[in-house]
């Protein structure tokens, strides 16, 4: 398959994924849109608005600040932010379904790569995600834009290429800390084909993970370690839902908080 046709086919699954995506937001109904995790980031997005960064009355660092200030400028424009941020994470979406196939084609054949791409963009966890208002699909978005700029950056073995890739997982670190290893993981890997080019890589992740992490507050590593624990368990979720219905659920979200030392 040629560039041009694997391009042509990309940009197809991009649109077919971007119309799923917004056929969803505008016609589903949600329950609960600011139960759980959402009622948080919408909190923090409130407070960056009044000058500071904290879920409550106080600055803290249990969340990190990428989604809550995407938040945060649609609660800015005015009108429904909520449909506003429901169309972002469309097309935040649809873009990762391109990033997905461009990301593939550097291991792949062509066909594999579109494929990838392709069960992405029908996926029903990813298009329901997509009206949450939770951080997953812009997380998704910016991590596969980090791998597909450092894999280009190794690939050429150019510090500039190094230094994008280095902001992006910065970038994405500042969406959700959970990938705070992965870019060191890599320049392990690399590090003796392109030491160079590792090097450029980590040095601004470094620089804007520690500017963040030096600010005066905690609960940025609480979190992290709460996160670990609970994908530990595979039952989280479900028990999670019917805590208060059943007492094995409740036990199970029991043993979960005592081992994430809460």
């Amino acid at each position: 398959m040629t560039n041009r046709k694997f391009l042509l086919c990309t940009a197809g699954l991009t649109l077919v994924a971007l119309l799923i995506r917004l056929h969803y937001v505008l016609t589903v109904e949600l329950v609960n849109p600011l139960g759980g995790d959402a009622r948080e980031y919408v909190a923090y997005a409130e407070n960056i608005l009044r000058g500071y960064f904290g879920m409550g009355s106080e600055p803290d660092a249990y969340r990190s600040p990428g989604y809550p200030t995407l938040l945060a400028q649609a609660i800015f424009m005015g009108g429904n932010w909520m449909l506003r941020v429901q169309v972002w994470q469309a097309i935040m979406g649809a873009g990762t379904v391109a990033l997905t196939a461009c990301l593939g084609r550097r291991f792949l054949p062509a066909w594999a790569a579109l494929a990838a791409a392709g069960l992405l963009a029908v996926w029903p966890h990813h298009i329901a995600f997509t009206a949450e208002i939770l951080g997953e699909v812009t997380f998704g978005l910016t991590l596969s834009a980090a791998m597909l700029v450092s894999v280009v950056a190794i690939d050429r073995k150019d510090w500039r290429w190094a230094v994008a890739a280095g902001v992006a997982w910065a970038i994405a670190y500042l969406v959700n800390p959970i990938c705070a290893a992965l870019p060191f993981a890599l320049a392990v890997v690399w590090w003796r084909p392109a030491i160079r080019t590792s090097l450029a890589m980590l040095a601004p992740f470094i620089l804007i993970a520690l500017l963040w992490s030096l600010r005066p507050a905690d609960g940025g590593s609480e979190r992290i370690w709460t996160n670990l624990v609970q994908g530990s368990y595979p039952l989280y979720h479900r028990a999670y839902v019917s805590r208060n219905a059943h007492p094995e659920p409740a036990r199970i979200i029991a043993t979960i908080d005592a081992d994430a030392g809460g």
